[in-house]
């Protein structure tokens, strides 16, 4: 999130800018990683394989999937775009700890996040809002509406 070269900004602007799109970054990721785990997939760590996410023992009766809520179904951990989601995950989870550029971890770039999320809207919609009435485009389409009135 490099500043507008037009502005007359000094280190300190440009320092700052620069921390604002690491946290903006860094929330993506999060978002992601939570979003990959809210319909049920992970990474198994010794075969790179996508696998169920598991709870932390204290606080297994906590934990939010999407087969808790009416209609939710888990994404199927064999379908193809399950590695899509694992690598992602994988990624969210490395990149969040520290840099993942130029490493052997699963990229997270926009278009890795970009890709992993079309498949879990498309999944929540199939799963989720169409079997309850619901489509989400036309929630998101409203949400944008009544934000746009109230400025």
């Amino acid at each position: 999130m490099p500043p507008d070269p037009e502005w007359k900004t000094t280190a300190e602007d440009k320092f700052h800018i620069y921390c604002v799109g690491r946290s903006v970054d860094e929330g993506r990721k999060a978002a992601m990683r939570w979003l990959i785990e809210f319909v049920g997939i992970a990474m198994d760590n010794k075969t790179r394989a996508p696998k169920r996410p598991e709870p932390l023992r204290a606080h297994e009766d906590e934990q939010i999937l999407i087969e808790r809520l009416d209609h939710g179904k888990l994404f199927d951990i064999k379908h193809g775009d399950a590695i899509i989601l694992a690598n992602v995950w994988k990624g969210c989870t490395q990149a969040s700890m520290h840099p993942t550029t130029k490493t052997s971890h699963p990229p997270v770039d926009s278009k890795d996040l970009a890709k992993a999320l079309k498949v879990v809207i498309e999944h929540l919609e199939k799963n989720l809002y169409v079997p309850t009435g619901f489509n989400l485009l036309e929630i998101v389409r409203d949400q944008e509406d009544r934000t746009r009135f109230k400025l």
